[in-house]
């Protein structure tokens, strides 16, 4: 994030972690320089921003210039990637450890993430696994869920909510066939495993989590999307995309969430 600041002598905060600008300070947040109560607060602000922080007696801003104890601070921009479904600006990702491929898990799938909440190194890490879109059963806010489809493997990185911030890492997933690898599908191997996930909405849908059914029918969507099409398996394979389609707005209203918009073709 870029800010400027101020103390109440006029005097510039500067140290190690902050670089100068034109038009103010760019402050590396991973800095053990910058204390975590700061960085804490700055990360919940939104850009444009105007702010003032004063510590309480005995805590300082800065370990370089620990006779600072009041500034004021205004957002002019953040330097991340905006992961909010809505692309509304409420949920800012920003990369400390690159991950090793391209590998993204995918809604339903399993996965394995480490999360600590707030900048302080000494926060408990949590470890969980959890299928994405299930994250209620595991105490996982549905932000970090959000973060994690744009994640690869190995990854490690910041996540800005509009209540807190976290540190999450992608340790492990499961990989998800590919448009291509669903294409050289044989016919009765795409309608099995088309029927396996309709089967794991049956399940979720009955269970009352209607966000997870509706994942896992457009997932079996997405098989029947990509399949290659054949004259012999077009009834069956038809029937099901109706059968999946259909459940997917009804899970998908139910839970007053936007579903995906696609076009469905018909054989009949």
């Amino acid at each position: 994030a870029v800010v400027s600041t101020q103390r109440k002598e006029d005097e510039t905060l500067v140290t190690d972690s902050i670089e100068h600008h034109p038009h103010g300070y760019s402050i590396d947040f991973t800095s053990t320089t910058v204390q975590a109560p700061l960085v804490d607060e700055l990360m919940q602000m939104r850009e444009g921003e105007l702010a003032s922080f004063t510590t309480a007696e005995g805590e300082r801003f800065s370990s370089v210039q620990p006779d600072i104890h009041s500034i004021e601070v205004e957002m002019l921009s953040h330097r991340g990637q905006d992961v909010s479904a809505k692309g509304d600006g409420s949920l800012i990702k920003s990369i400390q450890v690159e991950g090793m491929n391209r590998s993204k898990p995918f809604w339903t799938g399993k996965c394995r993430l480490l999360i600590q909440k707030g900048s302080n190194s000494g926060e408990e890490v949590q470890a969980v696994v959890l299928r994405l879109g299930d994250g209620d059963t595991y105490g996982v806010p549905p932000e970090i869920e959000q973060c994690a489809v744009t994640m690869t493997k190995g990854e490690e990185c910041r996540l800005v909510t509009p209540s807190s911030n976290f540190t999450i890492t992608l340790c492990s997933l499961e990989r998800d066939l590919t448009e291509k690898e669903i294409y050289n599908l044989p016919s009765d191997e795409l309608i099995t495993k088309t029927e396996l996930t309709k089967k794991s909405g049956n399940f979720n849908f009955q269970k009352g989590k209607l966000h997870l059914a509706s994942l896992y029918y457009n997932r079996a969507l997405r098989y029947l999307d990509n399949r290659n099409r054949k004259e012999e398996d077009s009834k069956q394979t038809n029937a099901l995309e109706v059968a999946c389609h259909l459940k997917a707005v009804v899970s998908t209203q139910s839970t007053g969430r936007t579903g995906r918009k696609r076009r469905y073709y018909s054989t009949y």
